[in-house]
């Protein structure tokens, strides 16, 4: 009777101890896993947090721009266009006053590269400050910017838009604008454009912007690869008033010849007034 009972008791204490070994196993693998996605909470809130700090910085820095554009635009028609006129007052009198040829031909050429300069001042300010801009909206600076181009005859610009463009805020408005600008001077400076069609589109859901040109184009898949970081100064500015918006931009071969930004802006965020 003994032999039973031996076997019993050893079976019994081989289970309980199996039993242990499964439950310390178990809480082992256990706390692992909470431990983990606790770790995962947290890093997901830090990287929240991270992505959530990277965008103040960037609207801080995007508005400390052009808060000094609008100080150098403004510096530049109230003191040195002043500076300019008066200067320009002040020849017409000395070429009343000469009786010399000589002297009245200085004079004039004087006058006239006082009124380049106060033309090329009245441009620089309003390239740095849009006023038609902040006075008539969007569609109205991009149509401006297109005649100023176009007025140059180096290059053919042509912009179309679909939609209504009254409610957008006026940062939106303006990052926009800069896009639009930055995109159409890459087409011209760097892939020697000849044909640049800008599209603007804004529906229920959506706002899509779209400059095309008929350029030497780059490597598209290339750029949309990369980083903001490793692009360059014009590409990264580009891309960091599009991801202000919370925004995409791809690039896109826009065959036969060149190459298409388009620009998506989804309409449920902060982009109307």
């Amino acid at each position: 009777m003994g032999q039973p009972t031996e076997e019993i008791n050893f079976l019994l204490l081989f289970l309980t101890g199996t039993l242990g070994l499964l439950f310390l196993a178990s809480t082992l693998i256990l706390f692992v896993f909470v431990n983990q996605k606790r770790m995962l909470s947290q890093r997901n809130k830090l990287q929240v947090l991270k992505s959530s700090y990277q965008q103040e910085m960037l609207k801080a820095a995007i508005d400390a721009q052009e808060k000094e554009r609008k100080r150098i635009a403004e510096d530049l028609h109230d003191e040195v266009g002043a500076m300019l006129s008066l200067a320009r007052l002040n020849a017409n009198r000395a070429c009343d006053y000469s009786n010399n040829e000589t002297g009245q031909k200085l004079t004039l050429d004087t006058i006239k590269i006082i009124d380049d300069t106060i033309n090329n001042v009245r441009r620089i300010s309003k390239d740095l400050l849009p006023s038609t801009l902040e006075e008539f909206g969007l569609i109205q600076a991009i149509e401006e910017l297109v005649t100023k181009i176009n007025a140059s005859n180096i290059v053919g610009v042509k912009f179309e838009y679909q939609g209504e463009f009254n409610n957008l805020y006026s940062e939106v408005e303006l990052a926009l604008y800069r896009v639009t600008q930055e995109l159409v001077n890459n087409a011209i400076k760097h892939a020697a454009a000849e044909e640049i069609d800008i599209y603007l589109e804004k529906n229920q859901d959506h706002l899509t912007l779209k400059v095309s040109d008929n350029g030497s184009g780059f490597k598209v898949e290339e750029v949309n690869r990369k980083s903001t970081f490793e692009r360059g100064i014009g590409l990264k500015n580009i891309h960091s008033r599009v991801s202000m918006l919370d925004g995409e931009i791809k690039y896109l071969p826009n065959l036969p010849k060149g190459t298409a930004a388009m620009v998506k802006l989804d309409l449920s965020t902060k982009v109307y007034k």
